[in-house]
């Protein structure tokens, strides 16, 4: 049965990228390579967003900007929502075209509204911050709670602080510690120390020093500075977690 077009070119990607899943050097990458500029040259979008990460991270590749922004670019017009990911980063970076945060807030939002998470995340930090577009806290919140749901840490822990402080959203101590806690739990050392805040002081839940403790050891030993201060402060036998 002989393949039509795409279904050569997905043939050719797929090949390519057997070779290239487990390969940094050698002749496995020597060979990936060749196939996906040959299935990047047959129109495979997949190949041709792949193929500009591999110029703009110099995997098998002399590093080159320029042209990793050109194949993000080719492919991100033809609908690739990862390419339009990668592409706003380019604009933001400056990565082989000027930067321009309109512009990457541009592409970040076409990506989000696709359902691509990380964009999702960078249009709500874009509306927080006001970089790229006019600051909106309300559609910063709706933003983050769009990845949250989908399980991103970071999204959880900025719609806890938002709940925590009010910020696009009515303030609310109590959906602020659970979100704080599915970060946390993710492996957010931010959100571990703002739950173990939560938990020493009681807001949002019930006092629970053990817990606390656990949670601030915990940012603590991922370097959050904040949280080590506090247990150093806890009088011995709170900071040894007993109640």
């Amino acid at each position: 049965m002989k393949l039509g077009k795409s279904d050569h070119a997905n043939e050719i990607y797929r090949n390519a990228t057997r070779l290239l899943e487990y390969s940094s050097s050698g002749s496995n990458l020597r060979d990936g390579l060749h196939l996906l500029k040959k299935a990047a040259s047959c129109g495979n979008l997949d190949a041709i967003c792949d193929l500009g990460y591999h110029y703009h991270e110099g995997v098998g590749v002399v590093k080159d900007f320029s042209k990793a922004f050109l194949l993000y670019k080719k492919a991100a017009k033809r609908g690739l929502v990862h390419a339009m990911y990668h592409l706003a980063l380019c604009y933001a970076a400056g990565d082989g075209v000027e930067a321009s945060l309109k512009q990457a807030f541009i592409w970040n939002y076409v990506a989000a509204e696709e359902g691509h998470t990380w964009s999702q995340v960078n249009v709500a930090h874009a509306y927080q911050t006001g970089k790229g577009c006019n600051p909106d806290f309300e559609k910063a919140f709706r933003w983050f709670r769009k990845a949250a749901l989908k399980g991103d840490m970071i999204a959880q822990r900025e719609v806890g602080i938002a709940y925590s402080e009010g910020i696009g959203v009515g303030q609310n101590s109590r959906c602020a510690v659970r979100w704080f806690r599915k970060a946390a739990q993710s492996g957010d050392d931010c959100a571990q120390y703002l739950l173990g805040l939560s938990l020493l002081g009681g807001k949002g839940t019930k006092v629970n020093l053990h817990e606390a403790v656990r949670w601030l050891t915990s940012a603590a030993e991922s370097g959050v500075s904040e949280a080590k201060t506090i247990l150093l402060s806890l009088p011995v036998n709170e900071a040894d977690g007993v109640t």
